[in-house]
């Protein structure tokens, strides 16, 4: 029995003497001082002005003499610190009267006595009744009494909003629109001009302003395709489906237009003439639905009656007789004797051109280009009338290397294989970068919307369309690597003739697959597909101007 004692009582002196921490703490700190540290790291901002509230400052314990320790309040240093941070610091200064001031720089001190472990510390907000984010300042320690520690130097404060956040609401100007035509200068004649109709503004509306921008976005569903049918514009500038409505701090109000595109093209999947959409309000950030915010629903006539246009068809720019022909009795009835290519001549022409090709430039606005003149925005042949897209040699929007994926979302059109969609914005993208293209309705939707030429109406062509252009008395390229000889009038077009551009014909054969052009003397083509990686540039072109036979 006492040897089963004294086993345990060996143990624990073996063990106070191997791990003796009381007597190591009472020699690194004799005095064993209590530290203090601020231990409330938020406030209430409140709403009437300049008011006092206090921070509470703690000692670890209570200390044998009283004990007093310095404070102050400061903004935060934004050196270093992210800018969505640096946002929500408050702003610290000295004038109570200046609307940007949120706390009222001070320095002080608190003192803890009679053996108390809590003080208080005034500190001075401005409050307000504009929503914004918790802000933050600081508050820092220094110089305590006594020998005291402080155990944290310095703390970042927040003052915690209590205003609502802003309610929206939304009203339409109108939610009947149309497609309508519009045109500038001497290509667009005085009797196809209309205007009208083809927009609504919608307005939002903040019930009170706040600190912060309010961001929401408009989601849109329906028979009409968002940036193909129609566009939404803030500040004139397009909106797209990353994009975001914001009304700046300090305002209630931001109006959106919803633009209707005149694109061209015979519409209605459901009804005829008539396309429809809803567009919901998703409040984003910082904002909420108010009962007024309900979807809106608009209705998109279209302009266009799908009657075929009169177009007379050019020649095919054959001017001299094969050899062999040329003693033969029939050489009168050989291509190169007939024709426009015949008859025509330069002082009968309109504009210019080779053969009988007659073309005339035009500028941004619409206007005639002098023959001879590199510059011009698009050219109208004079013998079809159509109006065609001419293509630019830098890198912008229009510029003859970008490629771009086959898509036609309406089934009156696409032969039952709408394509592929891709991105959904025609971004300047590299030569062959599929990964930025977008696809031949949404670069048309953006011609029309910024009214090239000062027209809207355009369109993918038809492969018959872009067979128009091409000019085959140029000489075929005597190698596959001698792509020098074009397939039309190169002072009038410009574009890279080694690449295919897409037309809106669907190949009968295939539906699957779209029929593409290269104007490489004398023209070749091709089907490519509609759903793969197939990709093509184009040309986009306008029959506006043709009369209804």
């Amino acid at each position: 029995m006492r040897k089963n004692i004294l086993y345990p009582i060996i143990l624990i002196v073996f063990t106070l003497g191997l791990y003796g921490c009381s007597c190591s703490q009472s020699v690194k700190n004799p005095s064993n001082t209590p530290g203090l540290y601020l231990d409330q790291l938020s406030v209430v901002e409140g709403n009437n002005g300049r008011a006092t509230v206090t921070l509470r400052v703690t000692l670890e314990r209570e200390n044998t003499s009283d004990v007093t320790v310095n404070y102050a309040v400061s903004a935060i240093d934004p050196e270093g610190r992210l800018a969505e941070d640096v946002a929500d610091f408050a702003v610290v200064g000295a004038d109570s009267s200046d609307p940007e001031v949120d706390v009222i720089a001070k320095t002080g001190s608190v003192t803890f006595s009679g053996g108390s472990t809590v003080v208080q510390a005034d500190i001075e907000l401005i409050g307000d009744t504009f929503y914004e984010h918790d802000e933050k300042f600081l508050v820092t320690l220094s110089g305590a009494s006594g020998g005291v520690r402080i155990i944290e130097g310095s703390a970042e404060v927040a003052i915690a909003n209590d205003d609502p956040v802003p309610v929206v609401e939304m009203t339409v100007s109108s939610t009947n629109l149309s497609e309508v035509f519009s045109g500038l200068g001497t290509l667009a004649s005085a009797s196809v001009l209309s205007t009208g109709g083809n927009s609504a503004d919608i307005t939002l509306t903040l019930d009170k302003a706040s600190r912060v921008d309010a961001v929401m976005r408009l989601s849109g569903q329906g028979t009409a395709d968002f940036l193909i049918d129609y566009f939404l514009l803030q500040n004139a500038q397009p909106l797209y489906e990353v994009s975001s409505i914001i009304i700046p701090a300090g305002e209630t109000t931001a109006t959106v237009t919803v633009d209707a595109v005149d694109d061209g093209l015979v519409e209605g999947e459901l009804v005829e003439g008539e396309e429809s959409f809803l567009l919901t309000l998703v409040s984003v950030e910082d904002v909420t639905n108010g009962a007024n915010a309900k979807p809106l629903a608009f209705t998109l006539a279209d302009n266009d009656s799908g009657a075929v246009k009169r177009s007379l068809v050019n020649d095919t720019g054959l001017t001299e007789v094969f050899v062999p022909l040329v003693d033969s009795p029939l050489v009168d009835e050989v291509d190169a004797k007939l024709g426009l290519d015949k008859a025509l001549s330069s002082a009968s022409k309109i504009g210019g051109g080779q053969a009988g090709f007659d073309y005339t430039k035009y500028d941004e606005n619409g206007e005639v280009v002098a023959v001879g003149s590199a510059a011009a925005e698009c050219v109208k042949d004079n013998i079809s009338g159509l109006v065609w897209e001419v293509k630019t040699a830098d890198e912008g929007q229009r510029s003859s290397i970008h490629n771009y994926y086959w898509y036609d979302p309406n089934i009156l059109t696409n032969g039952g294989v709408s394509g592929q969609k891709g991105n959904s914005v025609c971004e300047v993208s590299p030569l062959d970068s599929q990964a930025n293209s977008c696809n031949t309705a949404h670069y048309a939707a953006v011609i029309n919307q910024t009214k090239l030429c000062g027209m809207t109406g355009w369109r993918l062509p038809t492969i018959e369309e872009l067979r128009s252009l091409i000019n085959y008395s140029a000489p075929p390229p005597v190698t596959s690597h001698n792509m020098s000889p074009v397939a039309y009038d190169a002072s009038y077009f410009f574009g890279s003739v080694s690449a295919f551009y897409w037309s809106s014909t669907t190949d009968a054969g295939n539906l699957t697959r779209a029929r593409t052009l290269r104007f490489l003397s004398p023209g070749f083509e091709e089907s490519r597909s509609k759903d793969s990686d197939s990709f093509a540039g184009i040309r986009l072109v306008n029959d506006s101007l043709l009369s209804v036979p």
